[in-house]
């Protein structure tokens, strides 16, 4: 749509399709560090990066240290036979 200003001349710029627009969703979205993907609000990791990289998804901190603790754990008391 054109608009005709005061003086006759026509303006046929949109006010939405100008580069001063912004959008009032993009403080929401998010892309994955590694692959550039849309992700969740709040994300860092997409899920297959967070995965290939053993981290969370959220944060983006190594899980390494914790599944090797979560492992090594060992817990000690009596031992019970299925009857």
């Amino acid at each position: 749509m054109a608009r005709v200003l005061a003086h006759g001349a026509v303006n046929k710029q949109s006010k939405l399709l100008s580069k001063s627009a912004k959008n009032p969703y993009a403080a929401y979205a998010s892309a994955c560090a590694t692959c550039k993907t849309r992700t969740d609000q709040g994300r860092k990791l997409c899920q297959a990066c967070a995965y290939k990289a053993n981290a969370c998804a959220m944060c983006g901190k190594s899980q390494a240290g914790a599944k090797a603790a979560a492992l090594g754990v060992l817990v000690q008391g009596q031992k019970f036979s299925a009857k």
